[in-house]
Formats: C-alpha cells, structure tokens, sequence
C-alpha cells in the first residue's frame, strides 16, 4: 500500500492555484508532492464516501497512495493522497454540477489553463522529437560515406610515412573506427526507439462535412534526453578525432 515509507515525508500547505484554497501538502524526499483525497473532496463540496470507491476504479488511481496525515486537530492518520500533477485528472472524474457555481467557474479557468499548457508543452516535445529525427537521419546518411572517404585518405598517405609515424596513424584509424561504430550503433538505436512511438492521422473537417488528412503525428513525442546527451557526446568525440587527424597530418607536412 505505501512503497515509499522509507522516505521522508513532511507536511506543509499552499494555495492551490485558481481555486485560491490553501490545503495540506506532503512532500516526499524525491520532491514529489501529495495532497489528501479528501482534502479535495471537502474543498469542492463532493462527499468522499460516494466518489473515492468509484475513483479507486479509475487509472486516476495509480497516482494515488496511502501517506500519513496531520490533521488540524493534531492528530495522525494514513489517508489516501493524490499525486499534485494528477489533480487535472481528478477534476475529469466527477460531474460539474455537483459543486458550486463558484467551483465550477474556478475549474473552467483550470482547465482551459491546463490545456494551455498541455498544448505548449506537447508543441515543444513535437519540435525535439522532429530536431532529433531529422540530426539522427542527416546522421547516418553520410557518416558512412565520410567513413569510407577517410579511410581511403588515409589509407593512400600511409605509404609515405616512416614505422613510427604508420603506428600513430594506425592507432588513429582504430580509434575512429571505434568512435564510428560507437556512434552509428547508438544513432540507428535512437531511430528505432522513436518507431515505436505510437502514431496518430490527423485530419480537418470542412464545414460541408468533407474530410482530408491533414498529416500524421507520433502520439507522444518524447525523446531520451540521456540517450541524446550521449550521441551528442560521441559526436563530439568524433569531431575531436577528425581534429585530431588533421594535426597528425599537417605534422607529416601533408
């Protein structure tokens, strides 16, 4: 019931944007923060009783886990508490006019903001997702000739330097060839990890009833931030190597 008891958990409160309410919050180590169910029940005037079981069905619930809470009186007791990050989806699971005609303008001004949000953020994942796929692509279609290029380069100059100097650059084209595969093995695992990005056909509707596809776009464009820091680094090694080559050469007077 409470995976995370072993971390710290203190409580505080804040005023719970656009419904001006100050309620409890129970902060977790890691920086998450819980607010209690029916904390939020008795703030829109809905009865606990009746909508907790009903929303214990509901995938709202999966952000949802039992904390230990003060309560004004003083006294302690575990209650069910809602990740603050799902509180959108609650106002989503009950019936508007169960509340107040003050609530419900307060959760129309939410939710219109929510959605605003929602929209900005997912536009900005969308260009990532695009900047990404298009680098990986651009990537991949000519590091492989660049590859083949270089090698060939480097291949006709090796007869024309002494033992020492064909060492250093046979350590170089190993160490390329290193960096290469490295690189093009992680770019080729980034591409296949955004095809599995489900995606969804938009389409536009005419006022005449007509409909036209509009284009297509991955449902959830997220992209791992680790997995591009770390292409990003191979890059950079890639690009110090390349660097590195034309030192060795100019240095052979090349």
């Amino acid at each position: 019931m409470n995976p995370g008891a072993e971390q710290e958990i203190w409580q505080t409160t804040m005023v719970l944007p656009f419904f001006d309410e100050e309620v409890p919050v129970l902060c977790m180590s890691d920086g998450t923060r819980y607010i209690p169910v029916i904390v939020l029940c008795t703030m829109l005037g809905l009865p606990a009783k009746t909508h907790i079981p009903r929303w214990r069905r509901l995938m709202l619930w999966s952000h949802v886990r039992k904390l230990p809470f003060r309560t004004r009186k003083g006294s302690r007791r575990v209650v069910w508490c809602l990740h603050l990050g799902a509180f959108p989806l609650l106002c989503a699971c009950f019936h508007w006019d169960l509340v107040s005609a003050e609530r419900r303008i307060q959760l129309r001004q939410a939710v219109d903001a929510w959605n605003t949000m929602l929209d900005t953020a997912h536009q900005e994942l969308l260009m990532d997702y695009r900047f990404t796929r298009r680098l990986l692509f651009a990537f991949l279609t000519t590091i492989s000739d660049r590859d083949v290029a270089v090698k060939r380069a480097l291949a006709r100059v090796r007869p024309l330097l002494d033992q020492k100097s064909r060492l250093q650059l046979d350590t170089l084209v190993q160490q390329g060839n290193m960096l290469m595969q490295q690189a093009q093995e992680h770019a080729r695992a980034l591409v296949q990890e955004q095809t599995q990005i489900p995606v969804i056909d938009v389409f536009n509707l005419s006022t005449d009833g007509q409909v036209s596809e509009a284009c297509s776009l991955p449902l959830l464009p997220v992209t791992s931030p680790d997995g591009r820091a770390q292409f990003f680094e191979e890059v950079s090694q890639l690009t110090r190597w390349y660097l590195n080559v034309a030192i060795f050469l100019v240095g052979q007077g090349m």
